[in-house]
């Protein structure tokens, strides 16, 4: 919610939706079948984050920790993450992915200035 241009909207069946400027780049997704448990039940608690380009969403989905994607991202720019795993990944990288998600979908002149107050990409007043 430190963003430039972030609201919140809650959508009482999944969960929180985050939007910059009404574009979202972190929603929790609605329960699918093309993401499910082992007895073959859609899993409830996904988190979809939006990715700049096919190449970090493969970086990410490739490298050792839980996001993970689905036939039906093929093409969309966007890794997943179950909420139950969100201990299994670091504060850093998850600061990174947020940030990644926020700069691919916020307006250029709003996310180049923010990136130019905060080159670490972490807002310290957080």
């Amino acid at each position: 919610m430190s963003f430039p241009g972030v609201t919140r909207h809650n959508n009482y069946e999944v969960g929180a939706e985050y939007q910059v400027y009404g574009r979202t780049f972190v929603r929790h997704r609605e329960p699918r079948k093309d993401a499910v448990d082992d007895a073959g039940k859609p899993l409830t608690d996904v988190i979809m984050f939006i990715t700049p380009d096919a190449g970090t969403k493969l970086a990410r989905v490739q490298a050792k920790n839980p996001f993970f994607t689905t036939p039906q991202f093929g093409g969309y720019n966007a890794v997943l993450l179950r909420e139950a795993h969100l201990t299994k990944v670091s504060v850093e990288l998850l600061e990174q992915v947020v940030t990644e998600a926020w700069v691919a979908r916020a307006p250029k002149a709003v996310s180049t200035q923010w990136l130019a107050e905060h080159p670490n990409g972490v807002d310290p007043d957080a």
